[in-house]
């Protein structure tokens, strides 16, 4: 259970590694995918619970790291000691809360999928389920203050294309769609896993020991070529999840090719957003200074 869950633990933090400043956006689309797995192929309920909870705190854990920035605020008269502590709990705080919502979706998805029936059950119905319940959570996560780090995030900024899909019905369509390619991915793993197909792995052979020396000898030998049929079931379970992942592409390249305002002489409303700013400059003239220069230059 320990590797389990060190796994998950690693899973949580690839997604993490989504957010600035690693950026490395493409990890979403895969990361998800191992807890989905191994939420799956466990009996108990208080294990799927934990494994949610190891994964949430992961992601959300490195994902939210940023707010240790508040730290120092002795600009604001509070003792350095006082100020590390308060920057700790409010990451710790604020990491659980998003976690707790991983930790219940593992659970009610293993609740409505219990293992000893999960074969029995269509793949399809399987990834429909689990997007419908995080998608629902989420949304019940997202009339709070603290929904800060939706699965949506993991896009922002670098891939707009699929950013761009938040035009048919909002973030919650980005996060859909992570979450069904993670699923999709999830369920080939299991299906390729099911069939045994790892066992049937032939190797090829390049080195031989000759007449008991310990020189080795390269050879060739087209009977050690075998054509494995178990490899090319594995190419078309994960077919599915990489051509879904290309629509969803699409599909967002085309709306990102639609103009946000065809008439030209129509103004648009546009916001500004907060520059970042050191919080021990921001309210004296060095900060003051520095926002001048960066909001109009």
């Amino acid at each position: 259970m320990k590797m389990i869950l060190f796994i998950t633990f690693i899973s949580g933090i690839f997604m993490g590694m989504t957010t600035a400043p690693v950026n490395a956006w493409f990890l979403g689309w895969v990361a998800l995918a191992p807890l989905w797995v191994l939420v799956i192929q466990q009996e108990k309920y208080f294990d799927k619970f934990l494994l949610g909870l190891v994964w949430g705190i992961g992601y959300h854990g490195v994902a939210l790291f940023w707010i240790t920035g508040i730290h120092p605020m002795t600009w604001l008269g509070v003792p350095w000691l006082a100020s590390l502590a308060i920057a700790i709990f409010c990451w710790i705080f604020i990491t659980l809360w998003g976690a707790i919502l991983v930790a219940i979706w593992a659970y009610l998805f293993g609740v409505l999928t219990p293992t000893s029936s999960s074969e029995k059950i269509f793949s399809f119905a399987r990834v429909l389920l689990g997007i419908t319940l995080w998608c629902c959570l989420e949304k019940i996560w997202s009339l709070g203050s603290l929904w800060w780090t939706s699965l949506s995030l993991t896009q922002s900024y670098h891939n707009l294309v699929i950013l761009h899909l938040s035009q048919l019905s909002g973030p919650i369509t980005v996060t859909a769609a992570i979450i069904t390619v993670n699923a999709l991915f999830g369920e080939a793993f299991i299906q390729a896993k099911s069939q045994g197909n790892s066992e049937k792995f032939q190797s090829i052979k390049f080195w031989k020991k000759q007449n008991n020396s310990d020189k080795f000898n390269l050879f060739f030998k087209p009977s050690l070529f075998i054509i494995n049929y178990s490899l090319l079931i594995i190419h078309y379970s994960f077919f599915l999840p990489i051509t879904t992942f290309i629509l969803f592409h699409i599909v967002g390249f085309s709306l990102y090719n639609i103009p946000l305002n065809p008439d030209s002489t129509t103004a648009l409303k546009v916001g500004i957003i907060q520059g970042n700013i050191p919080n021990e400059i921001k309210f004296n003239s060095t900060g003051w200074y520095r926002a001048v220069e960066g909001y109009t230059t």
